[in-house]
């Protein structure tokens, strides 16, 4: 998704419909005479997410096509939920389902508008403890038009609430997927022993292997099935919103907390995720690290993961007190941090990673070995943003040069690059 996101709360767009498209016919239900119609109004709201790649238009046009009603039945007073809890979960099964078209009826002790709609619709998408409900519902959907009508009896209000939501899959296409789905995370062979980080470091690597970018379809505004798990999976290739949905619900699956993040990333709009192990949640960015032989957007902490900045609804003070971000890298067990005069390395499998140089030196040269272990990997955003830096020498035995390592040097003049470097700097 390389489309601008904004906030993901659904914020309405409410227009007047246009003569040319009119919702299931409401005027013509038989409504007990006692039964007075005080207020009614219909409109169209456009997930935000997608509020810059679609319009009011293409709303009204994919709910033209589905199927409606000719009328509603006559309904007696007891046929209408009180229950917000229920009306919610009717919402959020409906979209499960992929129901284009469904009715609420709800009785209540005051009248029911646009507020109350999009309080529910937002209720209906937030987390739950199903992988295929929270935000993988969030990001399946365009948008939805609506139509209520509120009548009032004894002082109490009835009201009929139409809704039309626009999907970007179906429900054959979910049914498909899930069947290939749980034939892919069966064949992970996850046990009760496996630990949380194996989990999450196999399904990483079996996306990143197995779904490249879709750059053919990039810019094709019609095909919005790119933005899917389903392409993801079933096609192999999708855009970040496809990789980071994907990732979501196999993490969600397998009993590992996880989020979709949205927001910036080198200039674009872009998705990703995150985890939650042992306690803290660390970022992913599977499109990113998609078809590397190293990873340099993998469980990071926030003090390392450049050029992703989120949408602000996930600054808030909710959401990080809900989901606090560890500031560094998760760290394996026998993993280390050694800080040898103005750098600090990363120790992990017996070799050192430069994770971030701490001086302000203009002449610095990168050490061969810290503590007998051998530096072999200059880590992402390990120089950013140094100004004083002019001369730079990495010594032989390195072989990885992370991208935007060394990004926004202003003063940089001269890099010494090893004969041993076997992964060119991006």
């Amino acid at each position: 998704m390389r489309k601008r996101i904004v906030a993901i709360l659904i914020i309405a767009l409410v227009i007047t419909l246009t003569s040319g498209y009119s919702f299931a016919d409401t005027n013509n239900r038989d409504i007990n005479d006692s039964k007075i119609l005080v207020s009614s109004n219909q409109g169209v709201f456009i997930n935000p997410a997608f509020s810059d790649v679609l319009s009011e238009a293409d709303i009204i046009d994919k709910v033209a096509s589905h199927s409606h009603p000719e009328g509603l039945n006559a309904v007696s007073s007891s046929s209408y939920e009180s229950d917000e809890g229920v009306i919610v979960e009717t919402i959020r099964n409906s979209m499960v389902n992929r129901e284009n078209h469904f009715s609420i009826m709800v009785s209540s002790d005051n009248e029911i508008g646009n507020e109350e709609i999009n309080n529910w619709f937002n209720l209906a998408i937030d987390e739950t403890d199903s992988p295929i409900e929270g935000d993988y519902l969030r990001w399946v959907y365009g948008g939805y038009s609506y139509s209520w009508e509120n009548y009032i009896e004894d002082g109490k209000y009835y009201t009929t609430v139409q809704l039309d939501i626009v999907y970007y899959t179906t429900k054959e296409q979910e049914d498909t997927l899930t069947e290939e789905f749980n034939r892919v995370m069966d064949s992970f062979g996850f046990t009760s022993s496996t630990s949380d980080y194996d989990k999450v470091l196999t399904i990483y690597d079996y996306i990143t292997s197995n779904v490249a970018y879709d750059y053919q379809n990039l810019n094709n505004a019609e095909y919005m099935l790119k933005h899917t798990a389903y392409a993801a999976l079933m096609n192999k290739t999708a855009v970040c919103q496809g990789y980071a949905t994907l990732l979501y619900r196999m993490l969600r699956t397998a009993g590992i907390d996880a989020r979709i993040i949205t927001g910036i990333s080198h200039e674009e709009n872009h998705a990703w995720n995150i985890v939650k192990l042992d306690g803290s949640y660390y970022f992913l960015d599977s499109t990113w690290d998609a078809g590397m032989d190293q990873y340099s957007y993998f469980l990071k902490g926030s003090d390392s993961f450049p050029d992703h900045e989120s949408e602000e609804m996930y600054l808030n003070e909710d959401f990080t007190e809900k989901y606090p971000i560890s500031g560094s890298d998760y760290l394996l067990p026998n993993d280390k941090i050694i800080i040898s005069g103005d750098f600090k390395f990363l120790v992990s499998l017996n070799e050192a990673k430069l994770v971030k140089y701490l001086g302000n030196d203009a002449e610095v040269v990168v050490p061969a070995s810290v503590d007998g272990y051998p530096v072999t990997t200059i880590g992402i955003s390990a120089f950013k943003g140094n100004s004083t830096l002019e001369y730079l020498t990495f010594s032989e035995g390195i072989e990885t040069i992370e991208q935007e390592s060394i990004i926004s040097c202003d003063s940089l003049k001269e890099i010494y690059l090893p004969a041993s470097l076997k992964i060119p700097m991006e």
